[in-house]
């Protein structure tokens, strides 16, 4: 009988340790808890994104004018928005008929185009940012392709009044403010805009012929508002 309790008293001694050890490995086995985590560029519900607009529109020479005879537009934007809220924009659209410089001097409504480089700010409203009211404002080119009649063209004093047109371009540094809304349903939405351009004042021309120093005279202090709305992208 005492041999038998030395037995296990051998038996359980040399156990132990194995035990321990397995129990130390199963421990050691469970993975820690880590707590999730966050994306980088997350602020609240909005990421920094891309936009993409193209619209479709109308001039007016002043905000709210409703006209008989409407001036369409075209155009095309495109946006970095960091973390949804500041970013950089531009802007280029396109006017067939920019009836705001109508006058004696042109065969015709002129054609028209605006370059500009934006700062835009948005506020991201709703559970996933998918509504973005806007303002943007910055600088950049309004461009002008017309049919000038010659007898309005710049021309040495005493010579005689010409007859015919004379078709040319020039273009004007100006600038631009404006505002409205984007919304979103993930990647696709719309964009409404309401926009003043507006032609630097002087009377400064840069321009080589004649037709051109005449645009360019046109343009300078030219005003007007351009509303558009369009499809639009983010991503």
């Amino acid at each position: 009988m005492r041999m038998s309790a030395y037995v296990f008293a051998a038996v359980l001694t040399a156990a132990l340790p194995h035990a321990a050890a397995a129990q130390t490995t199963a421990t050691s086995a469970a993975p820690a808890s880590v707590p999730p985590g966050t994306d980088g560029k997350l602020f609240g519900t909005t990421l920094s994104h891309w936009t993409a607009a193209g619209f479709v529109g109308a001039n007016s020479g002043s905000f709210g004018k409703v006209t008989s005879d409407p001036n369409v537009t075209f155009g095309t934007q495109l946006a970095w928005l960091w973390k949804g809220v500041l970013g950089a924009e531009g802007i280029a659209d396109f006017a067939p008929s920019l009836k705001t410089l109508n006058n004696a001097g042109f065969s015709g409504s002129p054609r028209s185009n605006a370059f500009m480089g934006n700062v835009i700010a948005a506020l991201p409203l709703g559970g996933s940012g998918q509504l973005q009211p806007y303002v943007s404002g910055g600088v950049g080119y309004l461009t002008v392709h017309a049919e000038v009649l010659n007898a309005f063209l710049p021309r040495p004093s005493g010579t005689p009044i010409p007859t015919g047109t004379t078709t040319g371009d020039a273009s004007r540094f100006g600038n631009n403010i404006g505002g409205g809304f984007m919304a979103f349903h993930g990647l696709i939405g719309f964009r409404a805009d309401v926009r003043r351009y507006h032609g630097e004042n002087n009377n400064t021309t840069t321009a080589t012929t004649p037709v051109g120093q005449f645009i360019q005279t046109q343009l300078a202090g030219v005003a007007f508002w351009r509303t558009n709305v369009g499809i639009a992208l983010q991503w």
